[in-house]
C-alpha cells in the first residue's frame, strides 16, 4: 500500500505539518548523561577544551570543577553527539592526564540552553 507524504491528500493529520514525525524523531534519540572524570584535570585547560567539544557538537549542559580534583560534566543531546563527545572527554586535552570517568545516563530534562563552565 502506498502512503501519502506528509502534506499531502490523504496523509494522516498528525503528519501533515510534519512537527510530529520531528517531536518523535528528538525524543527518540535525545539523552543525557553525566561524568566524573579524575586524574590531572585541573589547571590543565579541561574545562575549556569540553566547552568547546560540546559546542561542536551542538550539546547542552555544564562542566565545573568539583573538590577533590575531579571535573563533573553534564551534557544532553542527539546520542549519536553525546557519543562523539564521550570519547573525547575520556582523551582530555593534551596536558591533561585522564585516569577515569565514570558515565552515568540519565533522563533528558531540557532544562539548559547551550553550554556553559561553572565555577
Amino acid at each position: 500500500m502506498f502512503a501519502a507524504p506528509a502534506g499531502c491528500a490523504g496523509a494522516p493529520a498528525s503528519a501533515q505539518d510534519g512537527s510530529a514525525i520531528i517531536a518523535h524523531r528528538s525524543m527518540a534519540t535525545l539523552i543525557a548523561r553525566r561524568y566524573l572524570v579524575r586524574g590531572v584535570v585541573q589547571g590543565v585547560g579541561f574545562r575549556f577544551f569540553t566547552e568547546a567539544a560540546a559546542v561542536r557538537e551542538g550539546l547542552d549542559g555544564y562542566v565545573r570543577n568539583l573538590t577533590g580534583g575531579q571535573v563533573e560534566v553534564l551534557v544532553e543531546g542527539l546520542e549519536e553527539a553525546v557519543g562523539r563527545f564521550e570519547r573525547l572527554v575520556r582523551r582530555g586535552p593534551p596536558l591533561a592526564r585522564v585516569d577515569g570517568v565514570q558515565a552515568e545516563g540519565l533522563k533528558p530534562t531540557g532544562r539548559f540552553a547551550g553550554f556553559a563552565i561553572r565555577a
